[in-house]
């Protein structure tokens, strides 16, 4: 997921704390990150960085999801807790769209490098 968080943790009962932080992060920006494909309005709109320095985008900057994941970023930076990310170079988010997760009408914000979909 665009160099996301893998595996997490400091040394001592740290550990537990942050590996538990980031899985919570992680599943955070999936709620924050949440569309639908039957809206007819424009989503996806925000964008926020990982603890990898990539951003993503979101569905709105200030929706309550997007909030919760930078509180609980927050808290891992507070902690300092590490964060392995991978090699892979992230993606600028110069335009997002919604593109659909499966056959329901909820889809994933993406960055998309082309202009918004007509």
């Amino acid at each position: 997921m665009n160099g996301g968080a893998a595996n997490a943790g400091a040394a001592g009962s740290n550990s537990e704390d942050c590996s538990d932080l980031i899985k919570q992060a992680n599943e955070q920006l999936e709620a924050a990150r949440e569309c639908r494909m039957d809206v007819d309005a424009l989503q996806c709109t925000g964008k926020v960085t990982t603890p990898c320095n990539c951003q993503v985008p979101v569905q709105r900057s200030e929706s309550p999801e997007t909030k919760a994941y930078l509180k609980t970023l927050k808290l891992i930076e507070e902690k300092k807790c590490v964060t392995v990310c991978t090699a892979v170079a992230c993606a600028a988010v110069t335009n997002a769209q919604c593109r659909a997760s499966g056959t329901s009408v909820m889809g994933t914000c993406v960055a998309s490098n082309r202009g918004p979909t007509p």
